[in-house]
């Protein structure tokens, strides 16, 4: 009987002890997850990036492609490519960077390299040459007079229109960008005390466990159902929390909607 009394004194710890640990999880399974920066928010953040090629790509060009191309056809020239995937290594090897650092390595910059981005575009500036060139400017007829302005308003049969590629095809240079992260290594040096303690904190769970099934040793299967049961009430708890925090969110969206 005070063996039961104690062993549910440690549970009722275990449970409280384990909503933090629910959210510290979840925090580990995000913030510091790679993961998490290559799932659905490198998609979201892919597809709000390439409109803004397109608008700068707009804004600078005369109005000599805006005047063939529509927004959404240059999209769907861009993303095939330019396929996510190229953002994606880019992100890794930031992101492998940043984990170094706070892994406790000597370096202080991050590095940022975008020559993985050179080919694909001199491939996209390519492509809407060709299709300008063959799908969008016509072949002359045989009494229409080719006018430039500043593109030819057609080809002429045999003609070399390899003249015009120079005003589309331009050299691309690419520097890597370089993050100074000494001005924010207090920061991150805070992450590297709240990733240990993360692992400190769990090790007590885990002892607590061991404490439960030691308590409740005899019989040797008793200790283990009792733990079962606690998992059992933690995963509940859990689940009521990650179904409140999206539930939580919507609420106060449409409150400051009203």
């Amino acid at each position: 009987m005070i063996r039961k009394f104690f062993a549910i004194i440690f549970i009722l710890i275990f449970l409280v002890f384990s909503l933090p640990a629910i959210l510290l999880f979840g925090f580990y399974r995000t913030i510091l997850n790679q993961d998490f920066y290559t799932g659905p928010l490198l998609n979201e953040a892919y597809n709000k990036t390439v409109p803004v090629i397109i608008d700068e790509l707009f804004k600078n060009d005369k109005n000599i492609i805006s005047a063939y191309f529509t927004h959404e056809e240059l999209e769907v020239i861009l993303k095939r490519d330019i396929p996510q995937s190229v953002f994606a290594n880019i992100l890794h090897d930031g992101f492998s960077q940043l984990d170094y650092i706070l892994q406790g390595g000597a370096n202080k910059k991050i590095v940022i390299k975008f020559e993985s981005l050179k080919e694909p575009f001199l491939k996209f500036e390519d492509d809407i040459f060709n299709i300008l060139f063959t799908e969008k400017i016509k072949q002359c007829s045989k009494n229409e007079r080719q006018k430039l302005t500043p593109l030819p308003s057609c080809i002429r049969s045999g003609q070399n229109i390899d003249v015009y590629k120079k005003r589309f095809i331009r050299d691309i240079n690419i520097k890597p960008i370089e993050i100074d992260t000494s001005s924010f290594i207090q920061n991150i040096q805070t992450i590297q005390l709240l990733y240990t303690a993360i692992q400190v904190y769990f090790s007590v769970l885990l002892l607590l466990c061991l404490i439960i099934v030691l308590i409740l040793w005899k019989p040797f299967v008793r200790g283990f159902k009792w733990l079962g049961a606690t998992f059992i009430l933690t995963a509940f708890n859990a689940l009521v929390i990650y179904k409140a925090i999206p539930i939580l969110g919507k609420s106060l969206t449409l409150k400051n909607q009203n």
